[in-house]
């Protein structure tokens, strides 16, 4: 039996993860077994000054934690305590991300990466890093003229 904790906005879309709740208004947490699946009623109130989301989920025993992007301090405490992370793009309602993890088809959640949908609908995920055009630039300066000889 796994219990799966998805961590939403209000609206019911897949919010990033932090621990201080800055990022997300909800967290619904799901009991899953071998053929059913049971929306647990718990009260989590993320805007608490005291709120922790990695402790509160690890006192309910999660497994596994659906968000749209984990920033480094929650990752950190979540991937201590053992709990499975994986990504959804964030325009996706909960009833959908629950589907796809079941499924087997989130892929697990990194720092510094998001989820976002592929043009075929296939969530994916899509690092953040800088970009190869900036990288290894260099100034004009003792660069050899082309082959061809000196431009005009």
């Amino acid at each position: 039996m796994k219990r799966v904790a998805l961590v939403l906005h209000e609206n019911g879309n897949v919010a990033p993860v932090d621990d201080a709740a800055k990022h997300f208004e909800r967290v619904d947490i799901y009991e899953i077994a071998e053929s059913t699946t049971e929306k647990l009623e718990l009260e989590f109130d993320p805007k608490a000054a005291d709120f922790d989301l990695a402790e509160a989920l690890a006192l309910e025993k999660v497994t596994d934690v659906i968000g749209q992007h984990f920033e480094q301090g929650c990752f950190d405490k979540l991937k201590a305590r053992g709990v499975h992370m994986w990504l959804e793009a964030p325009e996706v309602k909960s009833g959908i991300a629950l589907e796809a993890w079941a499924d087997k088809h989130l892929p697990e959640a990194q720092v510094g990466a998001h989820a976002v949908h592929g043009p075929e609908g296939g969530a994916r995920i899509r690092e953040h890093h800088v970009h190869a055009r900036h990288i290894g630039r260099t100034s004009s300066q003792g660069m050899q003229p082309p082959a061809h000889g000196p431009s005009v």
